[in-house]
């Protein structure tokens, strides 16, 4: 309707009211795209339910994720299982392997994504860390 509208006015080439029928329909769609979102975010549980039937916990947990963000593809990343990583008001630690023995080390976390962290600082490649003390 409001492409209707736009078009009649710039026919009779009223371009002031041609630009105000514009800008409502770019804020009503706007609206509704954002509900919609909002909405989806909300109920994806149940939306994803309805559409595959029965499906396993991890295998949900993976597509509600997938469906949460979007990241862009992010390359020389390290990064942990968030269970390893011990949180305190001293910072944030793993216990990383040296030699025979885990020990508390200090790290800067990035973003999470799922059940990971992303690790920023304190970690190198091929280190050994402990999901628990």
């Amino acid at each position: 309707g409001g492409v209707i509208i736009y078009s009649t006015c710039i026919g009779q080439k009223d371009y002031k009211r041609a630009g105000e029928s514009a800008c409502q329909v770019l804020l009503v769609s706007t609206f509704i795209s954002v509900t919609m979102m909002i909405l989806g975010l909300i109920f994806r549980r149940n939306l994803l339910s309805l559409i595959f039937g029965r499906v396993d916990e991890d295998v949900m947990k993976e597509y509600i994720l997938t469906l949460s963000i979007a990241l862009p593809e992010q390359k020389n990343t390290l990064y942990v299982d968030r269970k390893a990583v011990i949180s305190s008001d001293k910072g944030d630690f793993v216990y990383k392997q040296y030699d025979d023995e885990f020990i508390a080390t200090r790290i800067v976390k990035g973003d999470e994504v799922g059940q990971y962290v992303i690790i920023k600082e304190g970690l190198e490649e091929g280190d050994v860390v402990s999901m628990s003390e």
